[in-house]
């Protein structure tokens, strides 16, 4: 299943409260600017230009919406639009975690995710989505739920779900959606 059947889904069982907007023009260009300059700061102006690419998946999705917004028995759910994404990867909570980053960078000695990713959404009072942008990465194109934590921080036990990409992630939180549905609740543990 390509991302446009994924979202075209999503929208017809109307699991979402919010129907998305129009994209604005130079949106997306807008949020990666802000993201490339943000991590040029940590890795050198020629890295991130070089390393930096959106997955197609996600690059189709944020073209098309202006987000997914999910709020149901005040549980949360968020995948950002690129304003958001650029906002809460730019000005995120987790500063320890980026001050420690940068302090790797100047030594060059990198955790194996140390690397530029977006955040792209939340859940709960705990859950932060990252997607690795980082075309030279291992982890390009994978989504992690981290749960308290980040990509940075060096603990993979941080990570609830890997996901291979933003589709499957889509595609994977979907399915668990109906299974809520079906059972009549909502678990409280994902997203979509």
């Amino acid at each position: 299943m390509n991302i446009k059947d994924v979202l075209d889904e999503l929208l017809s069982k109307k699991i979402f409260e919010k129907k998305p907007a129009w994209v604005e023009e130079g949106a997306v260009a807008k949020m990666e600017e802000a993201v490339k300059a943000y991590y040029a700061d940590f890795f050198g102006k020629e890295t991130a230009e070089k390393n930096w690419a959106l997955p197609v998946d996600y690059a189709e999705y944020l073209h098309s919406f202006t987000g997914l917004i999910k709020d149901k028995e005040n549980l949360n759910k968020d995948i950002y639009d690129s304003s958001g994404t650029s906002d809460a990867t730019t000005q995120p909570w987790w500063k320890y975690e980026m001050s420690e980053l940068k302090k790797r960078c100047k030594t060059g000695e990198f955790f194996r995710n140390d690397t530029m990713w977006l955040s792209i959404g939340w859940w709960g009072d705990k859950h932060e989505i990252f997607l690795c942008c980082d075309k030279m990465h291992e982890n390009f194109g994978k989504v992690f739920d981290c749960h308290d934590g980040t990509p940075w921080n060096g603990d993979d036990d941080s990570y609830i779900d890997e996901y291979d990409s933003f589709t499957e992630f889509l595609i994977e939180n979907l399915e668990d959606e109906e299974e809520d549905e079906w059972d009549g609740e909502i678990s409280g543990s994902r997203l979509i």
